[in-house]
């Protein structure tokens, strides 16, 4: 009953529940948004390269902006950037349809509204994540985060199934027309918040090196916190190549399901994530670097395993296990964040995660695809869990925590 009442107590928090709320609606929009934006980019070039060009111009922002991001997030009024981010998300993707409407929409245009949306993001979601972080307390922090991380996937999964629908029904131009409405329903959550705005102890850096410089020395005085977040880029670079270049040959060649079969597989990842947030929303992480690391070992074991089997039925439940073992690395990380970090730099911290996961995400197509061409699909599956497994004891002997270390502040 005790995690039963955590939940209960978690809704009746106002301002939680309107950015979980917020948040998930927010990230249905991009999710749809995602949808019609890969389809045009394909549709319209008719180039895997020049495709390819334009998607890199929605990543090109994380390099410019993403730490920025952070920064301004913990000096700015973070209620006021996440309503001013939401409201340019919404008229940069109206540019879509109304020029598809006057049939002068081009190529160079889903590039410069992909480069400008998630410029937006860069300065939205490092507010989002501090201001979830200083609504909760220590008590509620576990259930909270759980809760969040899980209907972001839920949120995303929804979002793409729902943005592949529609773009039979109306075309992909349409299909932005939806996000434009789920963007501005995201304002209407964010505008009646009460206790989010100005932080109380607004930092002293005299520019934006310093502040970034004081955050780098405050995480290395938190070895489990810098080891968990360095990491994670590393970890990513064995993984997501694998789900996004490596499972759709997998699943047309080896399980002969094509593309309704993949999809199947991904929805039992999301599913396995949702359900393990539920149980590790109820737990206490007394010692969340062992969390985190064995999650990262399970991780890239059980997507070894994923790439022996040839049975669709086995794959589908080992499917479920990625996606759990990716929940057990994920919220224990995001709650060590939180109980960590001072809240005058908490989306400094957040925003260099986000970061380092883009480089790792960035890098892991490209590694991945090295690999197919040089090797077979097999030796890939199990070069990448045998990566992930040496991260993780690597991950754990050097985040051994220094006591002098932890009691320094931020």
């Amino acid at each position: 009953m005790a995690g039963y009442s955590k939940w209960d107590e978690l809704v009746r928090i106002h301002d939680y529940r309107l950015l979980l709320f917020g948040q998930m609606i927010s990230t249905f929009g991009e999710s749809i948004y995602n949808v019609a934006f890969y389809w045009l980019a394909y549709e319209m070039t008719g180039s895997a390269w020049i495709a390819g060009v334009v998607v890199f111009c929605a990543s090109v922002p994380y390099l410019i902006f993403g730490l920025l991001g952070g920064v301004y997030a913990d000096r700015l009024n973070r209620k006021s950037l996440m309503l001013v981010s939401d409201l340019i998300r919404a008229v940069a993707v109206a540019v879509v349809p109304l020029l598809a409407m006057l049939d002068i929409l081009a190529v160079w245009h889903l590039a410069a509204v992909a480069f400008v949306l998630t410029t937006a993001r860069c300065f939205f979601q490092p507010a989002l994540n501090a201001s979830v972080a200083f609504v909760l307390n220590n008590e509620l922090r576990s259930a909270g985060v759980a809760l969040v991380e899980g209907g972001f996937r839920g949120a995303r999964l929804t979002g793409l199934a729902f943005g592949a629908v529609l773009i039979e029904i109306w075309g992909a131009d349409q299909l932005y027309t939806v996000a434009i409405l789920t963007f501005l329903v995201s304002v209407a959550f964010v505008v009646p918040l009460r206790q989010i705005g100005q932080i109380e102890h607004e930092e002293t850096e005299e520019n934006i090196l310093d502040a970034l410089g004081n955050t780098f020395r405050f995480l290395r005085g938190h070895l489990d916190l810098f080891w968990g977040i360095v990491l994670f880029g590393v970890g990513l670079m064995f993984v997501t190549g694998l789900e996004r270049i490596a499972l759709p040959r997998v699943a047309d060649e080896q399980w002969g399901i094509g593309a309704s079969g993949f999809g199947w597989v991904l929805a039992m990842i999301t599913l396995g994530y949702f359900c393990a947030s539920l149980v590790l929303g109820r737990m206490t992480f007394n010692s969340p670097k062992l969390y985190i690391f064995g999650g990262w070992a399970l991780w890239g074991g059980f997507f070894a395993v994923l790439g022996l089997t040839d049975n669709i039925g086995l794959a589908v439940c080992v499917a479920f296990l990625i996606g759990i073992s990716e929940a057990i690395t994920d919220i224990p990380l995001v709650v060590l964040i939180q109980q960590r970090t001072p809240d005058n730099r908490m989306g400094k911290v957040f925003s260099m995660w986000s970061t380092i996961a883009f480089i790792g995400d960035s890098l892991s197509a490209l590694m991945i695809g090295a690999l197919i061409t040089h090797t077979t699909m097999v030796a890939v599956f199990l070069i990448c869990g045998a990566g992930t497994f040496a991260l993780a004891i690597f991950g754990l002997i050097v985040s051994r925590t220094d006591p002098l270390c932890c009691r320094r502040s931020g």
